[in-house]
């Protein structure tokens, strides 16, 4: 009779617990039997609830560290992300939750890894392996357990065959494939933790928000646009940008945006961001997600997949200027490889005949910003001696080009008129003459550099 009961309460405690149907094995339904038999079969309550496990200790077993749960990881550690060295194995759900304002609220499980130690069919290494401790947490009878419970959901990590026990447990109000990327949108519930809350829990309910708007990939770099707002604070807060899940950069979301402002005008507009960064070619997948600056997780803005190309050669020719006559060509500019620090040969030519080639290697620190980790020694200046031209009828048109390392390519810094030296007026006095305390000059005076116009 009590193998039937068993296994009756076992399909029904495994239709009503989908977080942990390992509980709705006959072992543990048993267990409930024999501690509370009257109660686990004529009220609505489940079997877990009713195992008395105190992780060793001696506490009562109406205490938090008897009732079948893991520590959250703020109480634990102070924060409410996986300690360093643990791994996030699944996540389950609480639909509704006043916590989150009546959305979902999720329960992100943190496990240490196996370090080598083998497990069985469940995936589950045992702690006694990899060294954790299973006992209260913080020694407590008022805190529930850690590193006790040998359980995965499977949703996260899902590349690693093998975990250890859960530490400590993570809650949010942002979907977790959101904030961890090696978890899927495999949705699990347990309604029975609802109400379980820490103090140190309460900047859950405001993770970051905000969206990826735009990613756009050029020849070398790449363009990453949005915004970003946390509801604890109104300042700007950071975004940290992944490609192929590898950390990049980090950017402050500082920027005017008034569709923001208008939207969130508590916040105000400047939390725009707009980055532009180096990139190898090929297709790469982007992601940006939020810091949150309560400690929490940090969410998800959006990840897109652009192509780069490889980078060109880019520059400009900014002054150029003749004097001695004409025989003597002042040339300054810049010209880089974005992403490269090998300095580029500029040919500069005036009246479409080569007069020089130049090696782009001063230092510009003026340029530092737009050159980014190309360096700085990109620069080129100098003066070089030019045949005269008798013949020419107006400015020299000075040009400047470089040529693309990887294509063999031609490509134009630009031309621009030579600037002429002010060629000096002259005149003549042709008479002075005094008449009634007064004196009369009479001459001429020409400014070769004005037109008839501007006389």
């Amino acid at each position: 009779m009590s193998r039937r009961l068993a296994e009756a309460a076992s399909k029904a405690l495994a239709r009503r617990r989908p977080r942990r149907g390992f509980l709705a094995k006959t072992a543990v339904v048993g267990s409930a039997l024999a501690v509370a038999p009257t109660d686990f079969l004529l009220k609505p309550a489940s079997a877990y609830a009713r195992v008395c496990n105190c992780a060793g200790s001696r506490c009562n077993c109406g205490k938090l560290c008897c009732d079948g749960y893991t520590e959250f990881c703020c109480t634990i550690y102070g924060t409410n992300g996986c300690p360093p060295g643990s791994l996030y194995g699944g996540w389950w759900r609480v639909s509704g939750s006043n916590y989150c304002g009546g959305s979902n609220r999720y329960y992100m499980d943190c496990h240490e890894p196996c370090n080598g130690c083998s497990c069985g069919a469940n995936g589950i290494c045992s702690g006694r392996c990899n060294g954790t401790k299973c006992g209260c947490a913080l020694g407590s009878c008022n805190n529930r357990k850690a590193g006790c419970t040998h359980f995965r959901y499977g949703q996260c990590n899902q590349q690693l065959k093998c975990v250890g026990p859960i530490v400590c447990r993570v809650v949010t109000c942002t979907a977790p494939w959101k904030l961890e990327p090696n978890c899927t949108t495999s949705s699990r519930t347990d309604e029975q933790t609802r109400n379980h809350n820490r103090a140190c829990l309460s900047d859950v309910s405001s993770p970051p928000v905000g969206s990826l708007d735009r990613v756009a990939g050029s020849a070398g770099t790449i363009r990453v646009l949005g915004w970003a707002i946390d509801p604890d604070t109104t300042k700007a807060i950071d975004v940290n940008v992944f490609v192929n899940g590898r950390l990049v950069t980090s950017v402050s979301a500082d920027q005017p945006r008034a569709d923001v402002g208008a939207a969130y005008s508590t916040f105000g507009e400047k939390h725009g961001f707009d980055l532009t960064f180096s990139s190898t070619t090929g297709t790469k997948e982007v992601c940006v997600y939020a810091v949150n600056k309560g400690g929490g997780p940090n969410p998800l803005l959006g990840c897109k997949r652009v192509k780069v190309k490889a980078p060109q050669p880019t520059g400009i020719l900014e002054t150029a200027s003749l004097s001695g006559g004409g025989a003597e060509l002042a040339v300054t500019g810049w010209a880089v490889v974005p992403g490269s620090d090998k300095p580029l040969e500029v040919r500069v030519s005036v009246d479409d005949a080569d007069v020089d080639q130049l090696k782009a290697n001063t230092k510009r620190k003026d340029l530092a910003p737009t050159l980014g980790d190309a360096g700085t020694k990109h620069g080129f200046a100098a003066t070089i001696a030019v045949p005269p031209d008798p013949h020419r009828s107006g400015p020299a048109m000075v040009c400047a080009t470089v040529t693309d390392p990887k294509t063999g390519k031609d490509i134009s810094l630009g031309c621009i008129p030579a600037a002429q030296p002010a060629e000096p007026a002259f005149c003549k006095l042709e008479a002075v003459v005094g008449k009634r305390g007064r004196v009369q000059v009479m001459g001429w005076v020409i400014d070769p550099n004005l037109s008839p116009a501007q006389l």
